[in-house]
Formats: C-alpha cells, sequence, structure tokens
C-alpha cells in the first residue's frame, strides 16, 4: 500500500502539465507531458483506451487496424489492400491517424487530475475532456506501464514500474 501512495503523489506531478504527445513504438505506448522544462513520459504495455465526448476515441486494438479514408459517410475506401497491410508502418493504422490527428489539433491539453486503483490501473483527465485509462491485463509480475521523468542527458528517472503483482519504485 505505501508503493502505491508514492507512486499516486509521483504521478500528481503530471497535474497542470500538457499532454503535449503521445505515438508508439510496434505496440507499446508512449505517452510525452511537459511542464515547463520537465519532461515526463508514460509507456504503457498493458491493455488501454482513450475517452473524448464520451465515447472511445482510440484503444489499444487500433494498432492492428488499417485506417480507413473515408469518402463520405457511405462510402469508405482503403489507402492500401488489406492483405498487403503492415500495422506496424507507421501513419497505416487508426491508432497512429487519431492519436496525430488529436495532437495537431491541440485537442489534448493539461492534465487535471491523476489516480491508480488497487490493481494498477491508471486514469487521467484533461482539461479538454479526454480520459486516458490502463487496464492492468496480467497477474504476473511483467511490466504493464511505467511512467518516469527523463533528464536533459537522456536518463530515466524517478521510475515507477506497474506490474500485474507489484508497483516498483526505482
Amino acid at each position: 500500500m505505501l508503493n502505491l501512495i508514492k507512486a499516486l503523489k509521483s504521478l500528481k506531478q503530471l497535474e497542470g502539465s500538457n499532454f503535449a504527445d503521445i505515438g508508439r513504438q510496434h505496440d507499446i505506448i508512449w505517452i510525452l507531458f511537459i511542464n515547463g522544462e520537465d519532461h515526463y513520459y508514460i509507456n504503457i504495455k498493458c491493455s488501454w483506451r482513450m475517452i473524448k465526448n464520451n465515447s472511445v476515441y482510440v484503444g489499444c486494438k487500433d494498432i492492428y487496424k488499417l485506417a480507413p479514408v473515408y469518402l463520405n459517410k457511405t462510402s469508405i475506401y482503403y489507402s492500401e489492400r488489406r492483405d498487403m497491410y503492415d500495422w506496424n508502418r507507421y501513419g497505416a493504422n487508426i491508432f497512429d491517424r487519431k492519436t496525430k490527428q488529436l495532437i495537431i489539433a491541440n485537442e489534448a491539453g493539461k492534465v487535471s487530475c491523476i489516480g491508480i486503483s488497487k490493481q494498477n490501473d491508471m486514469c487521467f483527465k484533461t482539461d479538454k475532456e479526454i480520459i486516458f485509462q490502463t487496464f492492468t491485463d496480467a497477474s504476473d509480475n511483467d511490466e504493464q506501464w511505467r511512467f518516469y521523468k527523463k533528464s536533459d542527458n537522456g536518463e530515466e528517472n524517478d521510475k515507477i514500474i506497474l506490474t500485474g503483482q507489484k508497483i516498483f519504485l526505482k
């Protein structure tokens, strides 16, 4: 319980920070928060979703789905053949397209509140009504998500690693 309290106290540093960017390295999601000169990151390996306008805007499975190009409200076509689709090529999937639009349109906002559940799930909300939720989806000590502050020399400081069983503070 003590590590949960310490982890939550560390995450509270994000309140007031800009939700500045979101991206991925294969199927690991990273989120960048900026508060003045400080850069914070959350790397996510577990299930997650982002809610916008009370609906799921983008979720973890959207990384693997080919992004359609809409002609109009009744017709959809894809920019490449579905059988030739490579989810790992940047820009081809739903996640890449929607998160890029969110950041470019400056619709992400600043973190207004953040929390961690007893199951090590994490949730934050922004002042622009974006809600981001993680869901611990393993019962072992595999890493689910981590939070850290990146120093000027690239080192990860004040690291918190959450698994299905424990919270590690480093």
